[in-house]
């Protein structure tokens, strides 16, 4: 059964970005939540990270969630 409302394409370095509600976050191959879901928009991992938004800002994340930059 469909248990996200959305999701990219394919998986991107190990990771992919599913919606679930109105949050997204990234799960693993095995359907494992690796990132919750907390941010309104997502973008797939590409050289080790991946650019959401939360609220009004965009910030790029490592594959463990941590904020690596803020984009102004």
């Amino acid at each position: 059964p469909f248990i996200y409302d959305d999701a990219g394409m394919q998986f991107s370095e190990g990771l992919l970005a599913v919606q679930k509600g109105k949050k997204y976050g990234f799960i693993d191959n095995k359907g494992q939540i690796i990132i919750p879901f907390q941010y309104d928009f997502a973008i797939d991992f590409s050289h080790g990270l991946a650019k959401v938004m939360k609220g009004k800002d965009y910030f790029y994340i490592d594959k463990q969630g941590k904020i690596v930059f803020k984009v102004n």
